[in-house]
């Protein structure tokens, strides 16, 4: 566990110091995190109020954003860690569990680069995985004892009722943090459905009130998107839907899902395949392995839920892909839908992992995270010499320090884009600040000034706009240049425009 803090610890610090400008994601909820909410948009809110908790607690700077992300991280690791240690009852299997995540691009690398709400869902995932395997547990523990071979009607110990209560908590939780956890929060239900030894947990007045208690939760975000569609649903078109419904567009949809899926997952079950494969594929290994209690085989309860998990998960999407018309399915979207594999993988491999075993896998996790800390501030560091574009490189806090003194007698800045507006917020908390993608849910008020990219063409059109605002004309405006961050030559230039005073 202190290696993995210290490894995301690291991370975070790393991100701190390398730059301390807000990537697009964490950008956008900077910007979103002036007020709470039931609501902000598209994506849930519950990563926006811990965004809100965070940034009153450290002050708000890229810091603060790495720091929250990678505790969530670290969660995942040492979540995924006790949900295979509980099943699989080893140390050993339960460690090779957590370290495979770096073998799934989107946590070892995508979830430092970029993501938000994605990482927050996987987080609880684990969280109500966990909450839901103890349950069996607790009824056994609250079962009151049989006298004379009759179990007496009593009310169940408040012991076993708080893991119930627990999990309706964690799948409330887990709604507002990105709705895709719901697919998972349904198929967990239906697999353990499916299986006569966990029927009797779900199908009980106590699991009743956890599912009740959920909806509760998640009720006022469902009021506020009946009131606010248009923001709630304002990305659908990412999905590419298809209203045609063609059978063409199902198996693009489809297939985009499958590769998605390989994509994350394929290099995790292709390093143990390879590892053990002869053993895993045989009939009757002939090799010495780490011993396994006799009660854990393909067949266990464990292994078994998890399948089924992922195949009603599976029937889920296909199904919905099928319904909405959805061509496109992205990596970050299944995240938090897949994020259990390791725990499955590690289960169906345990009796082929021993010490020889996890020794490489663990050298192979560690060539991973290396790459990682080098490669993360790296495409910062080289990215003039790479010839690419990288926001992170923006120098929003140079800017800053000129631009203040226009801005002083403004108490909104209306921005051109997104990610300037969540960036100039870092430098300017005292000041409402908002962009023509918010404006909806953070309107521009009379008299606020505009600040734009003055390099980029469509910059123009949004002047001549939103001039009117400032009581200004667009000649009136003053510009402001500073050089990006690891470079040269290459400069951004601001353009400022602000009310006449009074």
């Amino acid at each position: 566990m202190l290696v993995f803090a210290g490894y995301f610890l690291l991370q975070a610090i790393s991100r701190g110091l390398i730059s301390e400008t807000l990537g697009m994601d964490d950008a956008q909820e900077s910007l979103l995190a002036q007020k709470w909410s039931w609501g902000y948009g598209p994506q849930p809110p519950l990563y926006t109020w811990l965004v809100i908790i965070f940034s009153n607690i450290f002050g708000l700077s890229s810091f603060t954003m790495a720091l929250l992300k990678n505790a969530l991280l670290f969660g995942i690791y040492i979540l995924t860690y006790f949900i295979a240690r509980r099943i699989t009852r080893s140390h050993l299997v339960a460690v090779s569990a957590a370290v495979a995540l770096q073998f799934m691009p989107s946590i070892a690398y995508e979830a430092h680069r970029e993501l938000t709400h994605s990482i927050l869902a996987s987080f609880m995932v684990l969280a109500t995985l966990l909450a839901f395997l103890r349950l069996q547990e607790s009824d056994k523990e609250g079962a009151p004892p049989r006298q004379g071979g009759v179990l007496p009607s009593s009310v169940p110990s408040l012991s076993a009722s708080g893991h119930y209560l627990l999990l309706g908590v964690l799948g409330g939780l887990g709604m507002i943090s990105k709705y895709n956890y719901s697919i998972f929060y349904v198929a967990l239900f239906l697999a353990a459905l499916s299986l006569k030894s966990w029927r009797p947990t779900v199908l009980s007045i106590r699991a009743a009130g956890a599912l009740a208690l959920t909806l509760l939760i998640l009720a006022p975000n469902l009021l506020w998107i009946r009131n606010h569609p248009d923001l709630a649903f304002s990305s659908a078109g990412k999905f590419d839907i298809d209203p045609t419904h063609s059978i063409k567009s199902m198996v693009h949809g489809v297939g985009s899902w499958a590769s998605t899926c390989l994509d994350q997952a394929g290099i995790l079950v292709l390093i143990f395949v390879l590892l053990s494969w002869r053993e895993f594929f045989a009939r009757r290994s002939k090799s010495k392995v780490q011993p396994v209690p006799a009660d854990l085989n393909i067949h266990t309860n464990g292994i078994r839920l998890f399948l089924r998990m992922f195949l009603f998960s599976s029937l889920i999407i296909v199904l919905g892909i099928i319904i909405s018309g959805a061509t496109n399915c992205r990596n970050r979207w299944l995240q938090p839908l897949v994020i259990p594999m390791p725990i499955l993988v590690v289960m169906m491999f345990q009796k082929h992992l021993n010490s020889r075993r996890f020794k490489i896998i663990s050298l192979l996790a560690t060539i991973v995270a290396v790459g990682v800390t080098i490669g993360a501030p790296g495409r910062v560091l080289l990215t003039e010499r790479l010839g690419k574009v990288e926001g992170l490189n923006m120098p929003y806090k140079g800017l800053a320090r000129q631009i203040a003194k226009p801005l002083a007698n403004a108490s909104m800045i209306y921005c051109a884009d997104t990610a300037m507006a969540g960036n100039l917020r870092v430098w300017f908390p005292d000041k409402a600040i908002t962009a023509p993608g918010l404006a909806k849910l953070y309107p521009p008020e009379p008299r606020c000034a505009l600040v734009w990219d003055a390099s980029v063409s469509r910059a123009s059109a949004f002047v001549s706009q939103a001039s009117v605002l400032t009581g200004n004309r667009p000649e009136e405006a003053v510009y402001f240049e500073e050089r990006l961050k690891y470079h040269r030559v290459k400069t951004m230039r601001l353009g400022v425009l602000t009310a006449p005073a009074r």
